[in-house]
């Protein structure tokens, strides 16, 4: 899967796909940066803030010099 199909599924605000395909590739590769992202911001539009909170605060730790991921958690 790429990238780009969730950003479409996402753009044409099908987030709940959008999500369970998030959720299935980060089965395989869940330190995957770019999905784990995409995830978090799902989250936060479904009000799953603990959800998102935690995949922010794993990609910090992976990434501390990413400040638009403060952004997003504050």
């Amino acid at each position: 899967m790429k990238i780009q199909e969730v950003i479409n599924l996402i753009n044409q605000k099908l987030y709940y796909k959008a999500k369970i395909k998030c959720e299935d590739f980060l089965k395989n590769s869940p330190n995957n940066q770019e999905f784990l992202f995409l995830l978090a911001g799902l989250y936060l539009l479904d009000r799953k803030f603990q959800k998102s909170i935690n995949i922010y605060t794993k990609l910090l730790n992976a990434d501390p010099k990413n400040f638009s991921l403060y952004n997003n958690i504050g």
